[in-house]
């Protein structure tokens, strides 16, 4: 899925995004005209969330892990 935080684009797997976080399976379509499917097309993530919570969201999603996180960002 295509998302944009604070004017920059992410491309992330749509299995992970639906699977943790009920906001997006609410707003994830299988139309292929929807928002998220293209770069030109991204889910607009409101600006409350900083590219910063989303890549430790993102690492959370990925690695199971936030340990590592409060390590080397502020989360």
């Amino acid at each position: 899925m295509h998302c944009k935080v604070e004017g920059s684009l992410y491309r992330v797997h749509r299995f992970l995004l639906e699977q943790q976080s009920d906001f997006f399976r609410e707003i994830i379509s299988d139309d292929r005209e929807a928002m998220g499917h293209t770069d030109d097309h991204p889910i607009p993530l409101p600006d409350s969330i900083t590219q910063q919570a989303f890549d430790c969201l993102l690492h959370f999603l990925y690695t199971g892990s936030a340990s590592s996180l409060f390590a080397e960002v502020d989360c």
